[in-house]
């Protein structure tokens, strides 16, 4: 497999930057939704979506991706990789420093548009999961839809 290209980092990160956009903000530019902190899950689950895996796989996001993440979203949340995501759950059941805790299922390595699945907690009845289309080319991708269930608790 060999490490990974810039592009497949670029792509990944950008990919990733899309969704968390789209999972957090729902496209809604016209107000401010971000949570102080974004806390993402160091690993990506192939469970993250609201479809049912049978096989779950993980697959840990590159640092080289985590970072170029943090940087597209610095402008709206304090991004944090977490590899431990009970260890910022409160007791209460809210996220620590009033954050939202996103998991992300792995990117495929080729092809476009993508199907992501993602998944926000924000507390006991702050749960929310999507698969999200996301279309484009090297650092550049946009979400274009969603399919499926848009789970909501």
């Amino acid at each position: 497999m060999g490490h990974p290209g810039e592009s497949d980092l670029e792509r990944s990160a950008g990919i990733y930057a899309a969704v968390i956009f789209a999972l957090i903000a729902g496209g809604r530019a016209n107000h401010d939704p971000w949570p102080p902190v974004t806390y993402i899950d160091v690993a990506a689950w192939s469970s993250a979506g609201p479809v049912a895996v049978s096989d779950v796989v993980t697959s840990p996001i590159p640092v080289e991706v985590q970072q170029r993440i943090s940087a597209a979203l610095a402008a709206h949340t304090e991004v944090r990789f977490v590899d431990d995501p009970q260890s910022i759950i409160q007791p209460g059941g809210q996220v620590r420093d009033h954050g939202v805790l996103v998991t992300l299922a792995p990117v495929p390595a080729s092809g476009r548009p993508v199907e992501i699945g993602a998944r926000s907690y924000t507390g006991n009845l702050g749960r929310t999961s999507c698969t999200f289309i996301v279309d484009g080319t090297g650092g550049h991708w946009r979400v274009t839809g969603t399919t499926g269930v848009y789970a909501t608790s």
